[in-house]
């Protein structure tokens, strides 16, 4: 039996990923600090925040999952600081050590953000980054802080989907980030989070992470 973890599951992208999860009847778990935007939610939310490393240890080995989605960050524009995006950073960290306890762990998803490369930027590799803002610079020290932590596993290499929107993955971790032109913003939130949605879900479908259940 599959059993689902989705950290910062209760903003657009991971409400709209746990329905979809819920609506195939698996077993998801969503730990966030703010509450869920949907009421028949909150049996599978409890409030953990990444950054507190023993709460989160202790949630994620009782909850003993297989497949992980890591969703949580702070992705707004306001501060110039990096150490307030700590948790693109501490709880990235926090996350890591704790999956290397789990052994039922298959499979990770970690996603990332089109600000690792500035709007209008084409990135060649997986290391090619750009970033224009301090959150897209959190965001590329959580590509890094996993890729140094998996340097053990081969990757990452680079694909696309049916849909045509770029992945980079190796068996362990798999990035997902968009890098359209279109929809790009100056807004406080980050831009694109529909398409990401899409993104997720096909991506799920396509590994067919679901069918890990009998």
């Amino acid at each position: 039996m599959a059993k689902i973890l989705v950290t910062g599951g209760s903003g657009f992208i991971g409400t709209n990923l746990i329905d979809a999860l819920l609506n195939q009847n698996l077993p998801v778990l969503n730990l966030d600090v703010a509450p869920p935007k949907k009421e028949s939610h909150r049996t599978c939310w409890l409030p953990v925040d990444i950054r507190d490393y023993e709460s989160l240890h202790q949630t994620i080995t009782e909850f003993s999952p297989t497949l992980v989605i890591h969703l949580a960050a702070r992705t707004d524009l306001r501060s110039n600081r990096l150490k307030d995006y700590s948790a693109n950073t501490d709880g990235v960290e926090n996350l890591l050590t704790v999956l290397d306890t789990l052994p039922e762990l298959r499979r990770v998803i970690f996603a990332s953000s089109m600000y690792v490369c500035q709007p209008g930027y084409q990135p060649q590799h997986g290391d090619d980054y750009a970033p224009h803002t301090v959150y897209g610079e959190s965001k590329v020290l959580t590509e890094k802080i996993i890729k140094e932590k998996n340097q053990r596993i081969p990757g990452p290499s680079f694909d696309r989907l049916p849909s045509g929107d770029r992945i980079s993955g190796n068996p362990m971790t798999c990035f997902l980030k968009s890098y359209w032109e279109e929809n790009s913003s100056t807004s406080d939130s980050e831009p694109v989070r529909k398409p990401t949605v899409t993104l997720i879900t096909r991506f799920i479908r396509s590994c067919q992470f679901c069918r890990l259940h009998p």
